[in-house]
């Protein structure tokens, strides 16, 4: 976690960056409601929620964060800028999953969890 929008998290949080082209895109509209549906579970594990645009833009939460680069971000994590690509960092800032296309919440939750024991 060497950019300065996921310093705050190490050692306190898990992190999981959305990469995707817009907002309209399939994957990830279909990504964010699942995450909504599950969002007591993801306070309960105190997971944050990134999301890297093809605009620039990057949104912590729902808010943006204006000085934040989103190509750092996806050179970082090795994202296109035109597919819809999900990594879970843990607490630590290390890469636990990554899924291209379709969201598989439960499968990035095990990991996390895994990560843990």
């Amino acid at each position: 976690m060497d950019l300065p929008e996921l310093a705050k998290y190490r050692g306190f949080s898990p992190v999981l960056l959305l990469f995707a082209p817009e907002r309209s895109h399939p994957d990830y509209m279909d990504a964010t409601a699942r995450l909504s549906a599950a969002a007591s579970r993801l306070r309960e594990r105190d997971l944050h929620i990134l999301t890297v645009f093809g605009s620039g833009r990057v949104y912590e939460e729902n808010r943006r964060v204006e000085d934040a680069d989103a190509t750092d971000f996806r050179r970082r994590f090795g994202a296109a800028r035109d597919e819809f690509t999900a990594v879970l960092l843990d607490s630590e800032g290390r890469e636990c999953a990554r899924q291209r296309g379709d969201l598989d919440l439960p499968t990035l939750l095990r990991a996390l969890q895994e990560r843990r024991h």
